[in-house]
């Protein structure tokens, strides 16, 4: 069996595969609550039992039950114990970082508090287009968080360009694999 590649991302923009969220359980599950979480789901988004739907609907259903496939393999298989140990301790470490970012946040004081209020809604401001532009301001920290926000918008223009591309791809996969079924259905 080829190892496990995963759906994880390097990245904060990348899309993130939780096998615990796609099995629907929770982090930390047994086994058993694996494999019944997979029967049941299997169940559900067989392709056998979907086949009055429409192209994207198929679609839609397969390759969520592709991902339960791949998230239950992910957790159960032996092949994949090194990945999911080191999966679970990253996830582990997340939750701790999120409860001691909130912990240190609920520990702050009034002025504080407002300040990074302050802070945000600046920011917003700015990404709203209210800023000011490059080159028109003599601060320097100005002018690098307006050349910051312009490569994070150019940034996300070009990830929703490849997004469609790859949403048109996937549509056109799937018209040919329905075609290929209706065919193959014709013949039978």
């Amino acid at each position: 069996m080829a190892p496990w590649t995963g759906r994880q991302g390097a990245g904060k923009n990348a899309e993130e595969f939780d096998p615990y969220k796609t099995l629907e359980i929770s982090f930390g599950a047994s086994d058993s609550e694996i494999s019944k979480a997979y029967r049941h789901l299997a169940r559900r988004l067989h392709p056998d039992r979907n086949r009055g739907l429409g192209v994207a609907e198929a679609l839609a259903v397969a390759q969520k039950f592709q991902k339960v496939q791949e998230a239950k393999d992910f957790l159960t298989s032996e092949d994949h114990a090194n990945e999911r140990r080191e999966y679970d301790t990253k996830r582990r470490g997340a939750a701790a970082r999120a409860a001691h970012d909130a912990e240190r946040t609920a520990g702050m004081d009034g002025r504080r508090k407002r300040m990074r209020t302050d802070l945000e809604r600046r920011e917003a401001e700015a990404r709203a287009g209210r800023g000011g532009r490059r080159g028109t301001t003599t601060d320097p920290a100005e002018a690098l968080r307006v050349a910051g926000r312009e490569m994070r918008e150019k940034a996300a223009a070009e990830a929703r360009r490849a997004e469609t591309a790859a949403e048109d791809a996937r549509e056109k996969a799937a018209r040919a694999a329905v075609a290929k079924l209706e065919r193959r259905q014709v013949r039978l």
